[in-house]
């Protein structure tokens, strides 16, 4: 009986990695359905109890993309499923404003309108979530680093007067990365 447990569970594994792998190669043209499959993927499965002892390994083994992009999927995905619009609808808005300002406009969204009405609303929104600069000409930097070099990055940003707090975010990072700059190029 064990056994037969184990099998199915297995199975049930390999499904969901099959599923999500198939909507990955998918990507470029499909990113509604890869937001939903991973979605649901991280929910269905006990993941430690899997052979990938983690979600966030099966992210890395499998997908072979950093967890924070896998995780901006997955809340695009609950973004989607609370929405209440269709596949269609979302990719025909997806179609008219692209991926990044959907997602943007799901976010702000309090309660769902027309697709018509949704593209007019949120097609303006800028597509990055950048801080306002202070200054005119302030520019937007998004990047990763690997962990050794990260580790080198944030001792230097702390030094400068970045803070992480108990949830983990960091604050003060606009602040110390301008320090650190002037500091080391000027």
């Amino acid at each position: 009986m064990a056994r037969n447990q184990s099998q199915l569970a297995k199975e049930a594994v390999n499904q969901v990695v099959n599923q999500v792998t198939r909507s990955l190669q998918n990507l470029d043209s499909n990113r509604i359905e890869f937001a939903q499959d991973i979605y649901w993927a991280r929910d269905v499965i006990n993941w430690r109890l899997s052979h990938f002892k983690s979600f966030k390994f099966f992210i890395e083994d499998v997908l072979k993309m950093y967890p924070t992009t896998a995780y901006r999927y997955i809340r695009a995905g609950r973004l989607i499923k609370n929405s209440g619009y269709s596949d269609k609808e979302c990719q025909d808005i997806v179609r008219a404003i692209g991926w990044v300002r959907f997602v943007r406009g799901l976010e702000k969204q309090k309660r769902k309108c027309s697709v018509k009405q949704f593209i007019m609303k949120y097609k303006t929104l800028p597509s990055s979530h950048g801080h306002p600069a202070d200054e005119p000409r302030g520019c937007f930097f998004q990047f990763s680093l690997p962990e050794t070099e990260a580790d080198i990055f944030t001792a230097e940003l702390e030094a400068c007067g970045m803070r992480i707090l108990g949830s983990g975010k960091r604050a003060g990072v606009r602040e110390a990365m301008t320090q650190l700059v002037q500091k080391h190029f000027t």
